[in-house]
């Protein structure tokens, strides 16, 4: 019985530690009013279609380019009120090899915007932009 025991807490105890050893994506999140959004990198076929090695190229896809392509995305989300985000962020990750833009916008704009007791809370609405120029939209989260 204690050798049963112990060969079931050795066998969680290699497969915690191989899970352990994956990588997790990060995840962005954002809100506009009462509703929250995430994106992730999740599509590999985008992920891997253009490889960066920061000490021997240039990015692939300018900042301005995703910055185009992710107000692009959040045109289609939002329609005019599009005009209404300012972009407040183009960040750079890389992950194993693998890169992408974050690019996140921002609105005050009181039809956006969450308000509370507590506070005034911006619009805010992240995407994520592969070297090939594909956007990830964020999604609503249940």
């Amino acid at each position: 019985m204690k050798t049963n025991f112990r060969l079931g807490l050795i066998s969680l105890l290699i497969s915690l530690r191989a899970f352990a050893l994956e990588p997790i994506p990060e995840s962005f999140s954002g809100q506009l009013k009462d509703e929250r959004f995430d994106v992730s990198p999740a599509s590999v076929e985008h992920f891997r279609a253009k490889l960066w090695n920061p000490e021997k190229q240039d990015v692939p896809l300018s900042a301005r380019a995703a910055v185009a392509a992710a107000r692009a995305s959040l045109k289609k989300m939002f329609g005019a009120s599009e005009a209404l985000f300012a972009c407040e962020e183009v960040a750079l990750h890389r992950d194993n090899g693998d890169g992408y833009y974050l690019v996140r916008f921002e609105s005050m704009d009181p039809s956006l915007i969450k308000k509370t007791d507590i506070g005034t809370y911006p619009a805010i609405i992240p995407f994520i932009v592969y070297f090939d120029g594909f956007v990830e939209p964020p999604v609503k989260r249940a």
